[in-house]
């Protein structure tokens, strides 16, 4: 599958550079979720680490911002914006498939948990 991709993408000419960026980051970030899977099955989780799930982590979402950040409606919302100014405009959280505004990580939902426990 990637490589018919990679192939049409690196083949096209009128595609911006910054989109072959993320492209490139793209690819690069779904070939590494195989390793990452190795890694937690021979890590025991005593005594083993969640950096890199959490450095993939990240790299998804700076991919999917910047995915957000170079759409036809990321482009028209001025300013610079983050990944939840990008997840507060109606037409990108519809476009996504929610219902309604995701809410993110926030110290509600820190308060939340602690009144539960």
């Amino acid at each position: 599958m990637f490589d018919k991709l990679i192939c049409k993408f690196s083949q096209t000419e009128t595609i911006r550079p910054e989109l072959r960026t993320i492209f490139t980051s793209f690819i690069t970030f779904a070939y590494e979720y195989d390793s990452i899977q190795r890694y937690f099955k021979l890590t025991d989780e005593k005594y083993g680490t969640g950096e890199p799930f959490f450095v993939h982590l990240i790299k998804g979402c700076i991919i999917f911002e910047s995915l957000l950040k170079n759409s036809e409606t990321g482009n028209s919302i001025p300013g610079k914006k983050t990944l939840n100014d990008y997840l507060k405009n109606e037409d990108i959280y519809t476009g996504l498939g929610l219902s309604s505004q995701p809410e993110g990580i926030n110290a509600r939902i820190y308060l939340f948990k602690q009144i539960l426990s």
